[in-house]
């Protein structure tokens, strides 16, 4: 009736620990090293994603390719340093309209390179 019989699945694996051990190697290549491998490169799409449009606003604001690339890593670096520091030291962190305002400066400032 298509079903293997008692010898064939020995045949296969030596009895049923090696069968259940078999099938999480198999469920575990499958659905998580798998995955992993493919959304991995998530984040360094999404990073030169961001990059690419922190430049292009750059560029439209009247900076040439290389200098937007260059400010675009600036304020991307900027960025991340900041979210890393509200959140290893919250209470600690300058963030008031001021400091925005010095941020924005520095990145739009021609001398600010």
């Amino acid at each position: 009736m298509g079903v293997p019989d008692h010898g064939s699945f020995y045949w296969h694996f030596a009895n049923r620990d090696a069968l259940v051990e078999a099938m999480l190697a198999r469920w575990e290549s499958r659905h998580t090293s798998e995955v992993i491998a493919e959304v991995s490169s998530v984040p360094d799409r999404v990073t030169a994603q961001r990059i690419a449009y922190i430049a292009s606003v750059l560029r439209s604001s009247g900076f040439a390719d290389e200098e937007a690339a260059r400010r675009a890593q600036l304020a991307y670096t900027a960025y991340l340093g900041h979210l890393q520091l509200r959140h290893t030291a919250p209470g600690r962190i300058i963030d008031d309209a001021a400091y925005r305002e010095l941020v924005l400066a520095a990145l739009l400032t021609e001398e600010s390179a």
